[in-house]
């Protein structure tokens, strides 16, 4: 009886170091993603992304990504990148998904002020990217300081992790709150009920 115990024991075991590594890879692919976008490498980015989506993203939705970033008069700086939890990895319709709380800060430096960028006319523009902050990117803390003309946000983000075998090669995919409706055009419905 302890013999078959002890193997059951070796078994469980083995499968939570396995199930560890599996994680572990998830993980490390997750973190290149995120460097890739902080590091503004755009074209390796696009490696991270699942194929349907690639294919849906157009020179345009690139070039824009592009010049958000490489905007010269807002410097853009993501910071503390944390994985709060990644979840349980699931089986369905043959693909592999597993969803990966993070949170992060950003921080969005406005140079270069036009003479008619006032004071009233930041504090107004401020007004609504507040609201657009959170109910578009998850934003959960916003705070504007006007004499450095510096955003400051926090942000806490379900990011979905996609893979063939459930081992390797993720692909990520995340989108506000506002965009809900385009979940559905990449991820099955049964992830999205859960």
């Amino acid at each position: 009886m302890k013999l078959i115990t002890f193997i059951i024991f070796i078994n469980i075991l083995s499968l939570k170091v396995y199930a560890q590594k599996n994680y572990d890879k998830l993980e490390d692919q997750f973190e290149d993603f995120f460097s890739t976008m902080i590091n503004e490498e755009f074209d390796e980015m696009m490696e991270y992304f699942p194929e349907n989506y690639r294919e849906r993203l157009d020179e345009k939705s690139i070039k824009a990504l592009k010049q958000v970033f490489n905007d010269s008069l807002i410097d853009v700086d993501y910071q503390e990148v944390k994985i709060i939890k990644i979840g349980e990895v699931q089986e369905i319709q043959g693909k592999y998904y597993s969803i990966i709380d993070c949170r992060y800060n950003l921080a969005m430096t406005y140079k270069n002020l036009q003479s008619w960028q006032t004071d009233v006319f930041m504090n107004s523009l401020m007004k609504s990217m507040r609201l657009s902050f959170i109910n578009e990117m998850n934003a959960v803390d916003f705070n504007y300081n006007p004499k450095t003309k510096t955003i400051k946000s926090i942000h806490e983000q379900p990011i979905y992790a996609i893979s063939n075998d459930g081992l390797s090669d993720w692909k990520f995919l995340y989108f506000g709150p506002g965009y809900k409706e385009v979940f559905y055009l990449f991820l099955p419905e049964e992830l999205l009920k859960n």
